[in-house]
């Protein structure tokens, strides 16, 4: 089997034929097969005898061929040939030269390669190229790998990102990263705070921990004492009602005005005369504040009637029947002077002007000179006043009477109850 040499090894013979000292290079009429890791592979020749044979190659120069032994990277059966690196001849034997560009120049030979030039090698490293320069003295340098990419096909690589995040990219087939992935980032940044309403008008806050995760929501603070356009009513008035209405800033605003107030208040109640005897009746507001209906006629029963007197609808009956009228006054006589000498009359006249027919009459007395004749008088008696009067439907007369210097006094009272 055919076995591999290093390019960058320098091949140096003295050729007995043509007593030229020999630089050997290694051209590219040596590099048979070349590899992944950038090595070149020669393949040895078949030996010959130790005389030298020219061959022009289809660059003009001359080709030797030398004597060769056998060697251990020869073909199994064969003798080193020419092109053979010197590992390649037996302990009896020498490398031959092999395939090596050579003019004679003044007993030198020339180098095979153009000092600068450039010869790919193959691939390298990450999608790189294997590139042999060769040098000033004319031989192929040890080749390095260019053009490289920066990752190796299938290769992954990870980056933080967002909050407490990663995100991952991979190598594609020519040697670069591809586009990061999503970022599995967290709900926030570590210390960060988040405030959110609660409550009327109020808020409470929430901090994110160190895995960018938010912590639970602290209490509610600075809430106000209603939810805004919430409204309120209290009772007022009679049955009525009046509302307000809470601010934007959760406070209550005032009470409005007092509507659908009724007319009483509940159990209030209110009376009313009936009758022509002085009877009242009496209603009752309802729960609604609403008046209830005046109930009946009562009117007070005279001492002196009896029960039956009273006919219960505002009237009171005083001769067997129940009459349209009440009891009402009616003068006899009256008198004011001195009453122990004072003639009964002197004064009916302006009493029964004044308080006939009446079921009740206060009569103020007349001064001293007001009082009508017959005045008597005398001295030291002082002038008093006396009224005598009947109530029709009922039996008997009443006196009223008012003390000495009764213009001083208050007024007579008449009443038929």
């Amino acid at each position: 089997m055919w076995k591999r040499a290093v390019v960058s090894i320098i091949l140096i013979s003295t050729s007995a034929a043509s007593g030229c000292e020999s630089v050997l290079g290694i051209d590219e009429h040596q590099l048979a097969a070349v590899d992944n890791s950038g090595a070149a592979s020669v393949m040895a020749g078949t030996g010959g005898s130790g005389a030298s044979d020219r061959e022009t190659d289809t660059g003009g120069n001359v080709t030797a061929a030398g004597t060769g032994g056998v060697g251990p990277d020869a073909e199994e059966g064969g003798s080193s040939g020419s092109g053979a690196t010197p590992n390649s001849s037996d302990a009896g034997g020498e490398a031959g030269a092999g395939h090596v560009a050579c003019v004679e120049d003044s007993g030198r030979c020339t180098p095979g390669c153009t000092a600068g030039a450039t010869m790919e090698m193959g691939p390298c490293g990450n999608c790189g190229t294997s590139v042999a320069t060769c040098g000033n003295d004319g031989t192929w340098g040890a080749p390095a790998c260019t053009k490289e990419g920066e990752c190796a096909p299938t290769a992954t690589a990870s980056a933080a990102c967002g909050n407490c995040g990663t995100q991952t990219r991979t190598c594609d087939a020519t040697c670069h990263w591809g586009a990061y992935g999503t970022c599995g980032s967290g709900a926030c940044s570590p210390g960060a705070t988040d405030t959110q309403a609660c409550g009327n008008c109020g808020s409470h806050t929430r901090t994110c921990g160190a895995t960018c995760n938010w912590g639970t929501f602290g209490a509610c603070t600075g809430t106000g004492v209603c939810a805004p356009g919430q409204s309120d009513a209290q009772a007022c008035g009679n049955c009525g009602t009046q509302t307000r209405t809470c601010s934007a800033s959760c406070a209550w605003g005032t009470f409005g005005a007092c509507s659908g107030s009724g007319a009483c208040s509940p159990g209030q109640t209110s009376a009313q005369g009936c009758g022509s005897c002085g009877g009242m009746q009496t209603r009752t507001c309802s729960a609604s504040c609403a008046w209830g209906g005046f109930a009946g006629c009562s009117v007070s029963t005279p001492s002196n009637f009896g029960a039956s007197c009273n006919c219960g609808d505002g009237t009171i009956q005083c001769d067997g029947s129940c009459n349209a009228a009440c009891p009402t006054i009616s003068i006899v006589t009256a008198r004011e002077g001195c009453l122990d000498i004072q003639p009964a009359g002197n004064m009916t006249a302006p009493v029964a002007s004044m308080c006939n027919g009446k079921t009740s009459c206060a009569f103020q007395p007349y001064t001293d000179s007001q009082i009508p004749a017959p005045h008597s008088t005398r001295s030291f008696c002082s002038q008093g006043m006396e009224i005598t009067y009947t109530c029709t439907y009922r039996s008997g007369s009443k006196v009223a009477t008012v003390p000495g210097d009764a213009w001083d006094h208050g007024p007579a009272q008449l009443s038929c109850p």
